[in-house]
């Protein structure tokens, strides 16, 4: 097997058994079992456990800021389908929560500052999904160039990661009970109002 496809099995297994056990219940001899590669290889390819759990956190951002990206509404797109195209992205979020929000939510709890390494990687990349967010509202919404462009973008994009946290943890508690939908529903009427709110203050 090539070093680029056992590195890959070796994260694949590292996502799954992090999700499912968290850090501390997550050991070297469990993901070399889960993948079905010694230590050795492991070691070879990754420096230490926090090493490989950085690099499987960065992994699942890389793959949903790809998707995300992907997704993103061209210049001509109106306010309310910008709206739009953050909602379902949230909600799609929302349905990856084991390999994305749930990884990094559950490590950042456990980890806290004890692996002080492990969370700076992580909020890095926390910082590059709300750049993708904010990026495209500040180029998509036409607010270049204004006084409060970078203020209110970043206050949406960091409004939207908050709530798709939020429900993300409350499905884990209530799984039948949280409407995801309604509540990104409910998320979009807000960003609305907060858009419409600080255009007027500019236009005022």
């Amino acid at each position: 097997m090539d070093g680029a496809r056992s590195r890959e099995r070796i994260l694949d297994a590292a996502e799954e058994l992090l999700s499912e056990r968290g850090y501390a219940g997550t050991g070297i001899a469990a993901i070399s079992e889960a993948s079905g590669l010694p230590a050795s290889s492991i070691y070879w390819h990754f420096e230490s456990k926090e090493d490989l759990t950085a690099a499987a956190v960065e992994r699942t951002t890389e793959r949903w800021l790809e998707a995300l990206e992907a997704s993103e509404p061209g210049p001509e797109a109106s306010s309310d389908e910008v709206v739009e195209w953050i909602s379902q992205s949230l909600e799609e979020m929302g349905r990856q929560l084991p390999f994305f929000m749930r990884l990094s939510l559950l490590l950042g709890l456990e980890v806290g500052h004890r692996e002080p390494a492990l969370m700076e990687r992580l909020r890095r990349g926390r910082e590059r999904t709300r750049g993708v967010i904010r990026g495209t509202l500040e180029r998509v919404l036409g607010l270049e160039g204004t006084k409060v462009d970078a203020p209110l973008a970043d206050e949406i994009a960091r409004l939207s990661m908050a709530f798709s946290e939020g429900a993300s943890v409350a499905r884990l508690f209530e799984p039948e009970g949280i409407d995801l939908a309604r509540f990104v529903e409910d998320l979009a009427t807000g960003m609305r109002a907060i858009t419409a709110a600080r255009q007027a203050e500019v236009s005022s």
